[in-house]
């Protein structure tokens, strides 16, 4: 299970670094990468959360 929430958090860190690299190349707009950074963020914080109890 512990490997499963690694690779979640490996995954969601991921996803915000390329949507930064999208939006500074200028094909992603400011709302759309600010909505992903706030979910991405919520599920960071829940896996561990998970992790940890």
């Amino acid at each position: 299970m512990l490997y499963i929430q690694i690779i979640t958090i490996l995954a969601l860190v991921l996803t915000v670094f390329f949507s930064y690299d999208e939006y500074k190349k200028g094909t992603m707009k400011l709302h759309n990468f600010k909505i992903i950074c706030v979910c991405e963020c919520i599920a960071l914080f829940g896996m561990i959360y998970l992790i940890l109890t």
